[in-house]
């Protein structure tokens, strides 16, 4: 299967949970319907996220858009929310790329099969982990698990590792 028949699958799904969400405009409060969202909406992405997570930029700004739509449906009638214009903010739930940054980071955080302490001589940006990455010449080659983990490590502060 091709990125396009993927991700067109997925927003497909998320196009389907937004017709559940639309039934229960009227009938559900906001915080029914938000939690149906994370249980639907999101189970979707979550299940191949390491793997669409490495796609354009263009279909990550596709699922967004969607996703942000389907928010739409959500904060429908609800004084408190959409004051900011940041939807993802005022429901406290994630965008596509900080969803592949929690779920990788949940997922590896006990683990240290990727966590190899960086063997050279400077020292580490101030505040921050350093972690071996290996080299790779390519995007595929970086989008390896054993490149974007320790990457991801790396960005995290020291007192959360």
């Amino acid at each position: 299967m091709t990125w396009n028949t993927q991700l067109l699958h997925i927003c497909k799904k998320l196009r389907l949970v937004s017709c559940t969400l639309f039934s229960l405009r009227y009938t559900a409060p906001a915080r029914v319907r938000r939690s149906v969202f994370n249980a639907l909406g999101y189970s979707v992405l979550r299940y191949g996220i390491t793997l669409f997570a490495h796609c354009s930029e263009s279909w990550k700004d596709k699922v967004n858009t969607v996703l942000k739509s389907r928010l739409k449906n959500v904060a429908y009638r609800s004084p408190t929310v959409g004051t900011s214009g940041n939807l993802f903010q005022d429901l406290s739930l994630p965008t596509f790329v900080n969803l592949f940054k929690y779920c990788t980071i949940l997922k590896h955080f006990w683990s240290s099969t990727y966590k190899l302490p960086s063997t050279r001589n400077q020292p580490s940006p101030k505040g921050f982990n350093d972690f071996q990455i290996p080299y790779s010449r390519t995007k595929c080659g970086s989008c390896r698990r054993i490149c974007y983990v320790p990457r991801l490590f790396n960005q995290l502060p020291i007192g959360l590792c």
